[in-house]
């Protein structure tokens, strides 16, 4: 896994990027709230417009597609 952002300060842009070994029980911890938001879009269409509205149209397709 690699975390990347982008830093500009008076100008001048940096990238900062670093590379990260993942185990199985981090992979797990991080698909459980992905998990967690699919079940609820899937099962409970009467919240899929209260979900957009809080994370943006956007977070909820990636969400809905990651898998």
């Amino acid at each position: 896994m690699e975390r990347a952002t982008v830093v500009e300060i008076d100008g001048v842009t940096v990238e900062i990027s670093r590379d990260r070994m993942w185990d199985e029980a981090t992979y797990q911890a991080a698909t459980t709230p992905i998990d967690l938001f699919q079940d609820v879009y899937e099962h409970r269409p009467d919240q899929r417009e209260a979900l957009e509205e809080r994370y943006g149209a956007d977070v909820v397709e990636r969400a809905t597609q990651v898998g």
